[in-house]
């Protein structure tokens, strides 16, 4: 290997490194791509590599919790990074035209989908071994616990469901402590089925030495997601998964660190304004990608990233933090299409409703309302105000929407309260016709 200041420099001048810099500023250029291209003359590609790095280190942002083994982490912001970045500011903060529309469907079938998936993955991936239909009954029915696995995914299921009443709390052991207990709350160990934990990213050696000092483990966590240590120039959105990664890497509490996981990552995101990044389905996601159903040229690979360790003790985390960010990524443009196509079947539905001369304006407008937020109630009281008509005329057009399967009545506490029927869409003959319509994976049977 060429040495001294003008060797490097030529070095640096070659075609062949202007073009190993070029593509390792564009993207995560992982060592088995690095090795088929062109070396600098008189360069091996374990010199050049090595050389490749360490420019690289000098622009790195470094995580402060070191791995089990002692190493420090830090990762390159290359241009695909950006690129994610920029989409998940575009899309996922609460200014955002999509979490409009996902604030407007909250309640609906396919909302709920992902919490239960969520639920049920994050589960699965600390080693709960229950069928998903099983799991999902479970949920979806309400029935009571067989035993300690579905009452983990019952309790996991309903923290994540209000994990923004914890929005102003800052994390800490205690709070951390407190999700534990609800995790666990009732759960009786010895009536799970277990099987290994799915440590996706992390090597089974992390897992060997993460026990140690749990209590500090948890003290630095906390200060990291407090934003109290770290690079202040990092981005919410990674951090947002490093402490998610931070969590299943030291295991600092007893058991379900996975499910703690994903309920800290949820609650990061919301803090730092991310709500649509906090309600990805995350776990699904990661395995999907184990299972072989996300993978390249989606994703950086389809293989757990080779871990690279330079001689001072740096382990260049590039190629997890850039896989975790194109995994969001892959299932953000899953919510985009899905809404996409909701929004202009709804817009069709719309205009159908207002040439239907069965209905009369006032029905055309419950229903109209009825389709963009599937979780609204409807009272004769309100509706008789709200159009000046008499109190019978108010009471049939309800009623008659009832009539038709379009509304349910219920019995309120003072008055009868009504309801869109659950499948209202498809009363109205529109659910499923739409000519190449793009569903997110979670509305598939695979992982039943």
């Amino acid at each position: 290997m060429p040495v001294g200041h003008s060797g490097v420099v030529k070095v640096l001048g070659s075609p062949e490194m202007q073009e190993m810099l070029r593509r390792s500023r564009r993207e995560c250029l992982l060592h088995k791509e690095f090795v088929t291209m062109p070396q600098p003359p008189g360069w091996s590609s374990d010199e050049a590599w090595k050389l490749l790095k360490i420019i690289r280190r000098e622009d790195s942002i470094e995580t402060p919790i070191p791995t089990p083994q002692g190493y420090r982490l830090c990762y390159f912001m290359h241009q695909d990074l950006l690129n994610r970045l920029f989409d998940f500011e575009r899309y996922c903060r609460p200014e955002s035209d999509l979490h409009g529309q996902l604030v407007d469907r909250k309640g609906q079938p396919f909302l709920v989908k992902i919490d239960i998936e969520e639920a049920i993955a994050t589960s699965r991936l600390d080693g709960v071994n229950l069928p998903y239909r099983q799991a999902e009954s479970l949920i979806r029915l309400g029935r009571k616990p067989r035993d300690g696995g579905e009452r983990v995914i019952i309790n996991t299921f309903r923290a994540m469901a209000d994990i923004d009443t914890y929005v102003n709390a800052r994390f800490s052991a205690e709070l951390l402590w407190e999700f534990y207990d609800r995790i666990t709350d009732g759960v009786d160990p010895t009536t799970i089925e277990r099987k290994p934990t799915h440590a996706l990213l992390e090597p089974k050696e992390y897992r060997e030495l993460a026990v140690l000092h749990p209590d500090r483990h948890l003290a630095d966590i906390c200060a990291y997601a407090n934003d109290e240590i770290g690079d202040p120039d990092e981005h919410p959105a990674i951090r947002a998964f490093v402490v998610r990664g931070e969590m299943r890497r030291w295991l600092p509490l007893p058991d379900w660190n996975g499910n703690m996981a994903s309920l800290v990552y949820r609650l990061y995101c919301l803090k730092h304004q991310y709500p649509v990044l906090a309600y990805l389905p995350f776990s699904r996601v990661l395995l999907d990608w184990q299972e072989g159903i996300i993978g390249p040229p989606h994703v950086l690979t389809s293989e757990v990233p080779r871990r690279y360790v330079d001689e001072n003790g740096y382990e260049d985390h590039t190629p997890p933090v850039t896989l975790v960010l194109q995994l969001a990524h892959h299932e953000l443009v899953e919510f985009l299409n899905y809404t996409r196509v909701r929004k202009q079947r709804d817009e069709r539905v719309l205009a159908e409703l207002r040439n239907d001369s069965s209905l009369n304006h006032r029905q055309r407008s419950i229903l109209g309302r009825a389709i963009r937020h599937p979780d609204a109630d409807f009272s004769i009281r309100y509706h008789r105000i709200n159009h000046n008509v008499a109190y019978a005329t108010a009471r049939a057009d309800l009623l008659g929407l009832v009539r038709n399967g379009y509304l349910v009545q219920e019995q309120g506490k003072k008055a009868f309260v009504f309801r869109p029927h659950r499948d209202l869409q498809t009363r109205l003959r529109v659910e499923g016709d739409d000519k190449g319509e793009t569903i997110p994976t979670s509305d598939t049977t695979r992982r039943r």
